[in-house]
């Protein structure tokens, strides 16, 4: 402790923690005995910041990996072995390592209409497919002239109905998706981007 301005203040420690971040990072694809050495001829051990560095190294460097399956994973605790998240040590060539970031695919939007033509569909309402039925009508007064389309039946498909569904989805055609944006839905071609 060091008296500054009347008030007893601890002395700070002068060391970067990214510094050695950076240093590990750009050793990646070194062999990890010779980082080692390195980082350790730099740092007394015997004082409390070089042990404050030998600590960081074991949080940001997993050197615990095995392999399985030709997959690098890590000794867990109570929850079992999980592949590195961090910089790692591989087993068997004993480089510096960085995790591949996980690779995430949007799943494929699901289809909920497919079209026979302008007045006859099919759509998937709550997990179970509907034939919806229209004609053309036209408004009365004060829209007098507009057509709109008017909703004549509606009733569940049945299995015969089902496999042209599914031929229907498989080939793409007249198969399209639902589109929420700004609260309203768009009806998107199921061979059209995502």
């Amino acid at each position: 402790m060091e008296k500054r301005g009347g008030a007893y203040r601890f002395k700070e420690f002068n060391e970067n923690p990214r510094l050695l971040e950076r240093f590990l990072e750009s050793q990646v694809g070194r062999p990890w005995n010779k980082i080692y050495s390195e980082i350790r001829s730099n740092p007394d051990c015997r004082r409390n910041i070089g042990l404050r560095v030998l600590n960081r190294i074991k949080r940001l460097v997993a050197t615990d990996c095995f392999l399985e399956n030709r997959q690098v994973l890590r000794h867990g605790g109570w929850c079992g072995p999980y592949p590195p998240r961090e910089l790692f040590v591989h087993p068997k060539t004993g480089l510096l390592c960085r995790p591949r970031p996980p690779r995430y695919e949007r799943p494929a939007p699901e289809i909920t209409r497919v079209m026979i033509d302008d007045l006859h569909w099919f759509e998937k309402v709550e997990g179970l497919w509907y034939r919806f039925d229209h004609e053309r009508r036209k408004h009365s007064f004060p829209f007098s002239g507009q057509e709109y389309l008017a909703q004549t039946g509606k009733k569940q498909c049945s299995k015969k109905e089902l496999k042209v569904i599914a031929a229907c989805i498989e080939n793409g055609r007249g198969a399209y998706y639902c589109k929420v944006s700004w609260g309203k839905q768009r009806w998107i071609p199921a061979g059209a981007g995502k």
